[in-house]
């Protein structure tokens, strides 16, 4: 009897989906459609629609689906996520977290567990009163909660009874001591639930409207599967969720076990390690962002680098990332650039999308008179020039409006490289910012390319240099490609395993800089989706990285 099974990949630019016979391990069919932010159940459809479209398959033979996604990373690198209130219990330590606001409450235990003092319940409610209305979920953490987690569990019960908002306690993410990580841990995944809870309530709908009512596993960022209500509940536990996949996908093409994944996507290009032929792996934790965590995930290295890039110039020349912007070529019903551009101030063009920006002020008049550059927004809403900016950065932030703009996907476009958009919006774009910067077209567009590539390879070093050292060598040589008389080079004795719809492009010139070969597998372009089946299958062979 045939057995199918399913892999789909969620990342910031595009969706895919893989059909794979389970006897055999072959892949049937594959899918990819542009991810459609404002409505995840749309992309999510789409791909699923294309993917029948490719292979003939019986839904009722599909045994087993599995999910990755770059979602919660890309949130991480863009600043997004939920408005957390965060209650520090027994313990007065500054803790520099994405939070709305910290409270700091009388309570916590012993190492041995015994109370130390009281939990002041009465200091706790007020906290939540201060923060009720203000943020959308809320995280607790109290000194040794590991050995003892009373207080924790007694402060979760007393906050749902003022405000039904989600608690995120830190006994529930960690047993381990290691106070700052575990409230990094409770934060994040507080900070991410809403975004991983409407991404698999979408995909559980559309799998049902497809007949696909069986096996649905989330990659975890460590190799592991799990349910879609743990997922939402360990959101954090997500993160490298699409790093793991690719991870596991490229695992299977390195040369003499040893090679560097690297994936290409939109809004970031993640690195993986090979060694012995499986992904390194921190099982006692791994960095997420700026924070130090509990969360285990396979070793890697994100850069803000990738197709959707956001270009513009300042008075020091071009600026590329890590902000990400739509591309103007994939932006659709959009003014012309020459309406809004000038590749400086206002290099984007804002516009609404489905969110919860009906009572902000910018998002009414987005969504009213359309897409519009800042210069016409300060003119309509009459705001200072920082309010603005504030209040553009929280629209961005919570995802109800998006920023269009010049991205190296649109340089790909110009230079005839890629054909799937609009190549004439990309080329107004292109011949704005290459006037502010007194160059022609096609040379802008081949150094926005060159620039992105540099950053990936300076990532790589990077990644390479802490797994050995711990250190950063971009922090000991920030400008060493500007020395005026010293160049420094370095060599991988292990080949480049290319993921992701831009790798093909992007990646020769790194593999070529760092001496090493580039392979480019088949189906390279959808390797999370089929990395993800890959995991939900047999997880692989982990192998824990002592240095990382």
């Amino acid at each position: 009897m045939d057995r199918y099974g399913i892999g789909m990949d969620t990342g910031g630019t595009f969706t895919d989906a893989a059909l794979m016979d389970l006897d055999t391990g072959k892949v049937l069919a594959t899918a990819k459609t542009p991810t459609t932010h404002q409505d995840l159940q749309l992309c999510l459809d789409r791909v699923l629609q294309l993917l029948s479209q490719n292979a003939d398959f019986d839904a009722k033979k599909v045994t087993l689906v599995a999910v990755s996604s770059t979602l919660a990373t890309n949130s991480i690198v863009e600043g997004q996520g939920a408005d957390v209130g965060l209650f520090v219990i027994g313990l007065d330590k500054h803790l520099e977290l994405p939070v709305a606001g910290i409270r700091q409450v009388t309570g916590g235990h012993t190492v041995t567990g015994e109370e130390e003092t009281p939990l002041d319940v009465e200091g706790l409610l007020e906290g939540v009163l201060f923060f009720r209305g203000n943020v959308d979920a809320y995280a607790v953490i109290s000194a040794m909660s590991f050995a003892n987690p009373t207080h924790e569990k007694v402060a979760a019960k007393a906050i749902q009874l003022v405000d039904a908002k989600p608690v995120f306690c830190s006994h529930e993410v960690s047993a381990r001591p290691g106070f700052d990580a575990r409230a990094a841990t409770t934060v994040l995944n507080a900070r991410l639930m809403p975004k991983m809870q409407a991404f698999l309530e979408g995909v559980s709908l559309t799998l049902s409207k497809h007949g696909l009512e069986k096996g649905l596993r989330v990659v975890c960022g460590d190799g592991r599967c799990m349910d879609a209500k743990e997922a939402v509940h360990q959101a954090a536990s997500t993160v490298a969720s699409g790093p793991a996949a690719t991870a596991w996908f490229g695992a299977g093409f390195s040369k003499k076990g040893q090679a560097l994944v690297v994936d290409v996507g939109g809004t970031t290009t993640d690195i993986t390690r090979i060694r012995n032929g499986s992904p390194l792996v921190n099982t006692e934790g791994s960095r997420i962002g700026n924070w130090e965590t509990h969360v285990p995930a396979v070793s890697m290295y994100t850069v803000g680098a990738g197709g959707d890039s956001f270009v513009r110039t300042d008075r020091k020349g071009m600026l590329i990332g890590p902000e990400r912007a739509v591309p103007l070529c994939m932006a659709g019903d959009i003014p012309p650039p020459s309406k809004w551009m000038d590749g400086k101030e206002n290099a984007s063009c804002l516009r609404a999308v489905a969110g919860s920006g009906e009572e902000d002020v910018i998002y009414k008049l987005l969504l009213s008179h359309g897409p519009m550059g800042r210069g016409r927004l300060a003119e309509l809403t009459g705001l200072p020039d920082m309010v603005l900016k504030d209040r553009m950065a929280a629209g961005l932030q919570k995802g109800y409006i998006e920023s269009v703009g010049f991205t190296p996907t649109d340089a790909l476009h110009v230079l005839g490289l890629l054909d799937f958009g609009l190549k004439e919006a990309s080329l107004e774009g292109a011949s704005i910012l290459a006037r502010v910067l007194n160059m022609n077209v096609e040379d802008f567009c081949r150094e926005v390319l060159d620039r992105v590539a540099a950053d990936i390879e300076d990532a790589i070093i990077d990644f390479l240099v802490r797994l050995e050292t711990g250190k950063s060598f971009s922090a000991f040589w920030p400008d060493r490609r500007k020395h005026e008389i010293l160049e420094a080079g370095f060599r991988l004795k292990g080949p480049l395993v290319g993921i992701g719809a831009a790798a093909s492009f992007l990646l020769p010139e790194v593999a070529r800089s760092l001496g090493t070969e580039l392979i480019l597998p088949e189906h390279h372009g959808v390797g999370n989706a089929i990395g993800a089946l890959r995991i939900a299958l047999a997880a692989g062979e982990v192998q824990e990285n002592p240095t990382a």
